[in-house]
C-alpha cells in the first residue's frame, strides 16, 4: 500500500515539473508595459518581434508608473518603449521631464540623452543626461547636473540621488552653494534628511557674509549641530582688509579711491591663516569656536606661530596655542607652556606667554649668537602700529642683553629680579626697568666673543622652523 502512494506522487510530480516550471519562469519576467491612451495606433512584424507605434495623447501604464507622450513606440515582445516629444513620467511624487525617453519595462530603467528634469518634493534634479531606475528610485545623472534644494545649488559633472534615502552624490567640479557660503570640491555627498554634508579632494568653503575661507582634503558639516570637521591639512584664512591714505596732486585714472582733497585711498589685505592636521569648528548664536590639533602653524602679518593645539574664539578675539608653542614676531620669537594671541578688532595688540616663558630677540645679522634674552614664569609683549612697544616678564625674571658700540663698549648684561620691564622705541630698546630683588653680573666682550652661548640664560630655546605663508585660494 505504501509502495503504490509513494509511486503516485512519483508519477503526479513527473507529470506536474513542465508545468511548474514554466509557472516560476513566467514569474521571473516583469509585468508588460500597457496602452492606456493614444488618439492614433498601428502596428507591424520585425525581426524583434511585434511593434506597435502610437500618436497623440499616449499614456502608458507599468505598475505605480505613469508615462505621457506626444509619440511612442512600443517594442511588446522586448518589453521596451521609444518616447518622443513632451515625455512625463511619474511615479508617486517624481515626475521626470524630457524630449525623448528610452524606457525599458524589464528594467524598469528611464534613459533620457537630451535633456532631463526631475522633481521630487522639495527638490528638482536637471542634466543634459540621466537614467532613472522606476524600481530602485535612484536617478544617475551626467553633464551639467544640478540639483535644485530650497536654498540650496548643487551642481556637478556627474550627480546620483536616491528617492529611497534621500541623499545626493556628485562628483567632479562640484560646487555647492547657499545663502551662507560656497562650496567648491572633486565629491560632495548631501543628506536631505538632516541637512548634513560631506566634501572630499581639494574642498575650498567660502562664507558669503563673513571674511573666512576654509580649505582642506575632506570637509564634514553637520548642519543641525552647527559643527564643521575638516582632515588634510586643514586650513582656516580670515581676510582682513586694511586702509591706507596717500596725498596726490593730480587724478589718475588707476586710482579710483581719489577723494576730493586729493587723498588716495589703497586697501590692502592683512589675512590670518591656521592649519593643522585635524581642524574642527562650532558656531553657536553667540559664540564661534575653531579647534586645530596637531601640527598647527599660523601666520598673520609679520607674525607667525606653531603648536601642537590651538583653540581660536572668533568672539573673543583670541587665539590660544598649547603644545610646545612658539611665536614669532619680526626678529622676536616667544616660546612657553602656553600663548595666547590677542588680536582686538582682527588686529594683533598682544602675545601672552604663560609658564617657563622666554622671549628672545635677533638683533644683530652680523653676529647672529648675539641673541637678547628675556625669561620669567610669564611674559607679556604689547604691540602698537605692528611694533613691539613693551615686553614684560613676571616670576623669577631674568634678562640678558648685548650691547654693541665702540669695542671697548661691546659687553653683554645678564641680570634676574621678581620682573623686569622692557620698552622699545622705533624697534629698539629705549629702557630697561627690573623690580624686586635684584642682582646682575656683567659680562665684556673678550669673556663671551669666541662662544657667546656659554653666558645664555639657562633656558634659552631658539627654532628656525618659522611657518612660511600661505597662499590663499583665489
Amino acid at each position: 500500500m505504501g509502495n503504490r502512494i509513494l509511486k503516485i506522487i512519483i508519477w503526479i510530480f513527473i507529470v506536474m515539473l513542465p508545468t511548474i516550471l514554466i509557472c516560476q519562469e513566467a514569474g521571473k519576467q516583469e509585468a508588460p508595459i500597457v496602452l492606456r491612451n493614444a488618439d492614433s495606433m498601428f502596428g507591424y512584424p520585425t525581426a524583434n518581434g511585434s511593434v506597435r507605434e502610437f500618436n497623440g495623447n499616449v499614456v502608458l501604464t507599468q505598475g505605480n508608473v505613469t508615462v505621457r507622450s506626444d509619440k511612442a513606440i512600443h517594442y511588446m515582445d522586448l518589453n521596451i518603449a521609444d518616447l518622443t516629444g513632451n515625455v512625463i513620467i511619474t511615479q508617486s511624487d517624481m515626475v521626470l521631464k524630457a524630449p525623448h525617453i528610452n524606457y525599458n519595462g524589464n528594467t524598469r530603467i528611464a534613459v533620457s540623452d537630451g535633456g532631463v528634469e526631475l522633481k521630487d518634493k522639495e527638490i528638482t534634479l536637471f542634466a543634459d543626461f540621466g537614467k532613472y531606475s522606476t524600481e530602485t528610485l535612484i536617478a544617475d545623472f551626467e553633464k551639467n547636473v544640478t540639483m535644485l534644494d530650497g536654498k540650496s545649488t548643487l551642481k556637478a559633472k556627474f550627480g546620483k540621488y536616491s528617492r529611497k534615502t534621500e541623499i545626493a552624490d556628485f562628483d567632479e567640479n562640484v560646487i555647492v552653494e547657499d545663502d551662507s557660503a560656497t562650496i567648491t570640491a572633486k565629491k560632495v555627498t548631501f543628506d536631505r534628511n538632516n541637512r548634513n554634508s560631506f566634501a572630499y579632494g581639494n574642498v575650498v568653503v567660502k562664507g558669503k557674509f563673513s571674511n573666512v575661507i576654509l580649505t582642506g582634503d575632506t570637509v564634514i558639516n553637520l548642519s543641525k549641530d552647527r559643527y564643521t570637521k575638516a582632515y588634510g591639512k586643514p586650513v582656516l584664512y580670515q581676510i582682513d582688509t586694511i586702509k591706507t591714505v596717500e596725498l596726490s596732486s593730480t587724478f589718475n585714472e588707476s586710482q579710483p579711491f581719489l577723494t576730493d582733497s586729493g587723498e588716495v585711498v589703497k586697501y590692502e589685505f592683512d589675512t590670518l591663516s591656521i592649519s593643522s592636521d585635524t581642524m574642527e569648528a562650532y558656531r553657536n548664536l553667540d559664540a564661534e569656536i575653531y579647534i586645530f590639533t596637531n601640527n598647527v602653524e599660523m601666520n598673520k602679518g609679520n607674525s607667525a606661530a606653531i603648536a601642537q593645539f590651538s583653540i581660536y574664539m572668533k568672539q573673543d578675539e583670541v587665539i590660544n596655542l598649547m603644545g610646545k608653542p612658539i611665536v614669532w614676531y619680526d626678529s622676536t620669537q616667544l616660546h612657553a607652556d602656553s600663548i595666547s594671541i590677542s588680536i582686538p578688532e582682527r588686529k594683533l595688540r598682544a602675545i601672552l606667554a604663560y609658564g617657563d616663558a622666554l622671549a628672545a630677540t635677533r638683533d644683530d645679522s652680523i653676529n647672529i649668537n648675539r641673541i637678547n634674552q628675556i625669561t620669567g614664569e610669564d611674559i607679556r609683549i604689547n604691540i602698537e602700529q605692528d611694533t613691539i612697544r613693551k615686553i614684560e616678564s613676571y616670576g623669577n625674571a631674568k634678562s640678558l642683553y648685548f650691547s654693541s658700540g665702540t669695542d671697548s663698549d661691546e659687553g653683554a648684561a645678564r641680570n634676574s629680579s621678581d620682573s623686569i620691564i622692557i620698552d622699545f622705541d622705533l624697534g629698539k630698546v629705549y629702557s630697561i626697568l627690573w623690580l624686586g630683588g635684584i642682582q646682575g653680573e656683567y659680562f665684556p666682550l673678550i669673556m663671551f666673543e669666541a662662544d657667546p652661548l656659554k653666558i645664555f640664560l639657562p633656558n634659552f630655546r631658539w627654532s628656525d622652523k618659522k611657518p612660511k605663508k600661505r597662499e590663499m585660494p583665489k
